[in-house]
């Protein structure tokens, strides 16, 4: 649902929660730090059982003024101490406290809204209706979008993203091409006018 609402995302398991930091920048809500990915918004699934190293690091994010939506039942087991773990289940308790923890009960398709109701979407299309998969990375001082359309029709689109200043390029993936194009600012927001083929 996400990839659909035009939302980039990636799956965090126990090894990059481990590696992941808390970082509250000036000025700015608190981000989760991993590598060169920082994440804003934390998404839990249903879950019972959640080693304690992950639910600490969900603390301390929460601690800090991080938004966590969940989806369904917070854990009560852990690996550590089995499916019944009572510190697990106040650690839980605690972390269901916190003002920007939000249930979203086991309505999936408020997600989307949650998300963009907290935070500026880093893409977001003004005109045409194509079922685009979208992924967003910063390269040194560079924002990349990759842009593919997932329909067998083709459209001209306006499209607005978050991120980016300077000279905007299209790179194509298939003959690496790279072609110069205009934009204009509107809200500190880029958009875009461009031709998008089938697939």
């Amino acid at each position: 649902i996400l990839s659909h609402s035009w939302m980039d995302y990636l799956v965090a398991d126990k090894h990059y929660m481990q590696l992941a930091e808390v970082v509250k920048a000036d000025g700015k809500n608190s981000v989760l730090k991993i590598g060169k990915h920082e994440f804003s918004v934390i998404v839990m699934p249903p879950m019972f059982i959640l080693s304690h190293s992950t639910m600490d690091k969900l603390l301390q994010f929460a601690k800090a003024g991080g938004l966590i939506l969940y989806l369904g039942d917070t854990p009560t087991g852990s690996p550590e101490y089995g499916a019944d773990d009572s510190e697990m289940k106040n650690k839980s308790h605690f972390l269901r406290a916190f003002p920007k923890m939000l249930s979203l009960g086991k309505n999936l398709d408020m997600l989307p809204t949650a998300i963009s109701d907290y935070m500026s979407p880093q893409v977001e299309m003004l005109k045409g209706d194509l079922p685009l998969l979208i992924s967003h990375r910063k390269i040194g001082e560079s924002e990349l979008y990759w842009l593919a359309n997932n329909s067998h029709k083709g459209q001209n689109c306006s499209l607005s993203f978050r991120d980016g200043s300077g000279r905007a390029e299209i790179w194509n993936c298939e003959n690496g091409e790279i072609q110069h194009i205009n934009y204009k600012t509107n809200d500190e927001r880029k958009i875009v006018n461009i031709e998008i083929k089938p697939y």
